[in-house]
């Protein structure tokens, strides 16, 4: 149940609470003060009555001597010689009273119908449930406004703080007032506001970092090119490769994170394009074919870094499918793990142990240009077993973007 039915519910059940304990008070003090009434008028009458048999030896006022459809109660009452009087709200409703006559000689019984009364009682009843029910609407009525005007807020600033989890740096929920949903929306705000300083100081160390780095590294790479031939001028080569390449990742991603870098779309073949990238790499082009708007360069960039993931951590047959708006890459490897489901597109992810060479930019790369071009990186693993990296392009005349595979759909490659 949503937080407003949950609160409207609470204010109805409040309000019921309430009219039925108000309702229940006034009946009964209405029922007893009416009872009392009719009591003590009907003991009058009764005393008034045995007073003028006395004197006059007449009854009056409807009065009976000793009568015998007296409730048992009251003619025990008038032979201990007491004036009383009991009331019968049923079957039919009476009021009886009764005075002791002097010499012991019984009493002096009257009785008044007391149905009037009791149908008032019962119209009083009535209009207490109806007052009861429409306070009740009232009530929740009020408490659904409310509730709404409080679900809406919270659901606001719930999708806000969504999108601060997905990374979105402009996302705020801006909330006024004060009360304890602006005072939580004004914390979630400053702390996206003290997690992207923080991310900011992070991004621009890593690019300090591989700018610094540069030049020792591009010198390292001219300088290990005239070593003579060896094992070991072989290793100082290959390092010397691996991190220049390291630096230019990071330099990459470290622009591309910054927003500096801007697309130049076009109408793109892409299974031209996927067979002229993947043209060195021991892979398959499967797929319908299709066209897209996307710029070429980094559309190749892409997929070209999840091609040589699939190759360098996944096992063969790798499969590139191509279809509308489409690109998707599948090897027959382990696939990946769910931390690597989670937070793969992530600097230095790293994936299970049977993924866990290289230096983890090449997915992070991979969807910072999918970004700059509008597109979706999809990560998922086939039902039969391998990773599975989809490319979800814009239509080429809207912005939507275009279904990936189904995760649990096996690939050619299976």
């Amino acid at each position: 149940m949503s937080l407003r039915w949950q609160i409207s519910l609470a204010f109805a059940i409040g309000a019921g609470a309430m009219a039925a304990i108000f309702g229940v008070l006034v009946y009964e003090r209405t029922a007893a003060d009416r009872a009392a009434h009719a009591r003590a008028l009907e003991s009058q009458r009764a005393q008034i009555a045995a007073s003028l048999f006395a004197s006059t030896g007449r009854l009056a006022l409807g009065a009976s001597v000793n009568d015998p459809s007296a409730p048992a109660a009251l003619r025990r009452a008038v032979d201990d010689g007491q004036v009383a009087s009991f009331l019968r709200t049923r079957d039919p409703a009476v009021v009886w009273a009764a005075a002791p006559l002097k010499g012991g000689i019984g009493g002096i019984f009257v009785n008044t119908s007391f149905a009037g009364e009791e149908q008032a009682l019962a119209a009083l009843r009535r209009v207490l449930l109806e007052i009861g029910l429409l306070s009740t609407l009232v009530i929740a009525a009020g408490g659904s406004m409310f509730a709404r005007r409080l679900s809406t807020r919270l659901r606001r600033a719930a999708i806000v703080a969504g999108r601060i989890g997905e990374q979105d740096p402009a996302a705020r929920i801006g909330m006024h007032g004060r009360d304890e949903v602006a005072a939580l929306a004004n914390t979630v705000d400053r702390m996206a506001d003290s997690l992207q300083q923080r991310v900011e100081r992070e991004r621009r160390f890593a690019a300090d970092v591989a700018h610094e780095l540069r030049t020792p590294v591009t010198g390292l790479l001219a300088a290990s090119a005239l070593l003579e031939d060896g094992e070991a001028a072989g290793m100082v080569r290959d390092r010397a490769r691996r991190l220049a390449r390291l630096v230019e990742d990071l330099l990459e991603i470290s622009r591309l994170e910054a927003g500096a870098e801007s697309s130049q779309l076009r109408t793109v073949d892409l299974a031209a394009l996927a067979r002229s990238v993947c043209a060195d790499h021991p892979v398959s082009i499967a797929g319908p074919g299709g066209q897209a708007l996307s710029d070429p360069r980094r559309l190749a960039r892409i997929i070209s870094n999840l091609v040589d993931n699939s190759c360098t951590h996944g096992r063969p047959p790798v499969i590139v499918e191509i279809a509308d708006r489409s690109v998707r890459v599948s090897d027959s490897g382990p696939g990946f793990s769910k931390e690597m489901l989670a937070h793969g597109t992530e600097r230095f992810a790293s994936a299970s142990s049977a993924r866990s060479a290289g230096t983890g930019l090449g997915l992070a790369i991979a969807a910072a240009q999918a970004g700059v071009i509008g597109a979706k990186l999809t990560l998922a693993n086939n039902a039969c077993g391998g990773a599975v990296v989809t490319i979800s392009l814009p239509d080429l005349h809207k912005t939507a973007m275009s279904e990936p595979w189904p995760p649990e759909q096996c690939s050619p490659a299976c």
